[in-house]
């Protein structure tokens, strides 16, 4: 696990951390160190690697860094050339990281606040500035702004505190992260619109805000539906979709597939083909097919 950050005297350092799994498959994870570097660029990061790795690349089975282009690049990041040496040292990116990057891309376009805020200012001074963003803070447009991003970020904040779990699994993992996502798209619905455009009237109320005119029959405004609720579905979809996390699940998937008595040749296969000499298949076929057993045994 690597990661990089800037020091108070400006100068890049790349953190680095271990986890490894002994004998008794027992899971340890260790900081590695602080290692200064003048570059960021993906070679230079890689070296970085080589040269504090005690063991071969090939000893790898994971690798797990954020998504900057440095690291995670798909054609000279430093996932993408460790996978060149090893294959088998499968790339993620982090639950916890992808989410926050979900939640960014929907706040980014859901641009009602500070830019229409400063429309109104356009005198230099600080007071003039306050005086334009406060009157732009009680529009109902703001208004709404702030609640549709409450009602989205919410979810989020939910979905973020359970896959911090340290029991987390991939595929619980991405179980969550759909859970979250159907949870969102139900938002869609005229009845949810509804709920969300009454709290919102109560609340402007409440804060002496003028609402809008409207029609009777209201429908839900582009930014609640297309901008909010669309961008984060799309974001957070597109985010947990990780050739890494689908190889996981398909480890996962063996041993719970075994211990339910399902079918789970294809991902047999899979496994098999990927990591090859690390697995002796004979024992682990052994091994899955007591998962049943003790299952049924508790």
């Amino acid at each position: 696990m690597i990661d990089e950050t800037t020091d108070e005297s400006n100068k890049e350092q790349v953190v680095i951390c271990f986890r490894w799994v002994d004998d008794e498959l027992d899971v340890h994870e260790d900081f590695f160190g602080l290692y200064e570097t003048e570059s960021t660029e993906a070679i230079a990061l890689l070296t970085i690697i080589h040269d504090v790795l005690s063991i071969s690349i090939i000893k790898l089975r994971g690798q797990c860094y954020d998504g900057a282009s440095a690291m995670s690049g798909c054609k000279a990041g430093v996932a993408k050339l460790i996978l060149d040496e090893e294959p088998r040292a499968i790339y993620t990116h982090c639950f916890g990281h992808s989410l926050n990057l979900a939640c960014n891309d929907t706040i980014k376009q859901c641009a009602i606040v500070w830019e229409e805020a400063l429309e109104y200012v356009k005198e230099t001074d600080m007071r003039s500035r306050i005086i334009g963003v406060k009157t732009c803070m009680r529009t109902f447009d703001f208004l709404f702004g702030i609640m549709l991003g409450e009602l989205l970020l919410r979810h989020s904040d939910n979905l973020s505190k359970t896959l911090q779990s340290r029991h987390m699994s991939a595929a619980e993992g991405q179980k969550v992260a759909a859970m979250t996502v159907k949870t969102l798209k139900s938002l869609r619905t005229d009845e949810s619109f509804q709920a969300f455009w009454e709290l919102v009237q109560k609340t402007a109320n409440e804060l002496e805000v003028e609402c809008p005119s409207l029609p009777r029959k209201r429908r839900a405004p582009r930014r609640y539906d297309s901008i909010g609720i669309d961008r984060i579905v799309n974001g957070i979809e597109m985010r947990f979709d990780q050739p890494g996390f689908q190889t996981y699940k398909k480890l996962e998937n063996v041993l719970l597939k075994a211990a339910n008595k399902e079918y789970y040749d294809d991902d047999i296969e899979f496994i098999t083909q990927l990591y090859g000499s690390d697995l002796n298949l004979q024992q682990l076929m052994h091994i899955v097919q007591q998962f049943a057993t003790v299952k049924h045994c508790i």
